[in-house]
């Protein structure tokens, strides 16, 4: 059940404003003005979170969903990919992000590369 506005609060921030337009008419607080248009809310060039490319990012991400195995294909090409090309390996965050998935799931793949130790 929804609960309407809380009066005390109403009235809380009626104050605020009052106290802030005071302040600024006594020349103490410079209020900027409103923007004429609603500011983007955009994540910064290189913030991907959900799969989806940022125009200025470093990497293209694949915004199109994928199944399991296609995730997995997908981080053995970029774990294949980093030996055969002898740089730095990627951390499974990267991969993670690259691919879109969980870091946990590029850690499994990359743990199951890994020769078995023998049992003793």
């Amino acid at each position: 059940m929804a609960a309407g506005p809380n009066p005390d609060e109403a009235a809380r921030l009626a104050r605020l404003r009052v106290d802030l337009d005071d302040c600024a008419a006594t020349g103490l607080l410079e209020v900027a003005p409103e923007p004429e248009e609603p500011l983007p809310m955009e994540p910064a060039p290189g913030a991907v979170q959900t799969g989806h490319p940022v125009e200025g990012a470093s990497q293209a991400v694949d915004p199109s969903p994928r199944t399991g195995a296609e995730k997995r294909r997908a981080i053995l090409d970029l774990l294949q990919a980093e030996t055969a090309d002898g740089a730095e390996p990627l951390t499974d965050r990267e991969i993670a992000r690259r691919v879109g998935c969980s870091p946990q799931t590029v850690g499994n793949v990359r743990k199951s590369l890994a020769p078995a130790e023998p049992s003793v």
